[in-house]
C-alpha cells in the first residue's frame, strides 16, 4: 500500500507523499506539489501519483519533541502558514491510498487543530491510477466532499 495526502486550503491544492516510520505511523513526507484551484486534472493527477510513487516505509519514527516539530514545520510550510492551528481553520483532507493501481480516495471531516481530520468512510471514491485526469478529477470531487 502506498500513501499521500492532499489538502484543499485557500483556494489551493497542496499534495504530499506520506512515509510509514519504524514504528508504524503514517508522517509527512517529500516530494510535495502545490497548485492554483484552477489546475488541469491531469496535472494534480500526476502529482498525486508522484507523490504516491514516493511512498516509503521504515522510516525513522520522530522521538524528540524538536522532531516532531521539524515534521509538522514541513506541513506548516507548504500551507504558508505558522501554526497548525492556523492551517486547520481553512482546510480540507483527503487520504489517498493505492495498491495495485487502485486508489481509494478518503474525504474527511475537519475537527480542528485538536480533533484532525475524521475520515468519512461513507463518501470514499474509488479510481485507477492509470488516467492523470480521471485521478486529478476524483481528488477535486474528493475534497469537495471533505468539511
Amino acid at each position: 500500500m502506498r500513501s499521500a495526502v492532499i489538502y484543499h486550503r485557500k483556494r489551493r491544492y497542496l499534495v504530499h507523499a506520506q512515509a510509514f516510520t519504524t514504528e508504524g505511523l503514517l508522517i509527512f513526507s517529500a516530494p510535495t506539489f502545490t497548485f492554483e484551484d484552477n489546475v488541469e486534472p491531469d496535472e494534480l493527477g500526476r502529482a498525486i501519483v508522484a507523490a504516491l510513487d514516493a511512498f516509503r516505509s521504515g522510516v525513522r519514527h520522530p522521538r524528540t519533541s524538536a522532531e516532531w516539530k521539524a515534521v509538522l514545520a514541513a506541513l506548516l510550510a507548504l500551507g504558508g502558514v505558522k501554526t497548525y492551528s492556523t492551517f486547520c481553520r481553512s482546510a480540507r483532507c483527503v487520504s489517498i491510498e493505492e495498491e495495485s493501481g487502485r486508489v481509494v480516495l478518503t474525504p474527511t471531516r475537519n475537527l480542528g487543530a485538536r480533533g484532525g481530520f475524521d475520515p468519512d468512510l461513507a463518501n470514499q471514491l474509488f479510481t485507477t491510477r492509470d488516467d492523470p485526469a480521471r485521478l486529478g478529477a476524483a481528488v477535486v470531487e474528493a475534497c469537495r466532499l471533505s468539511t
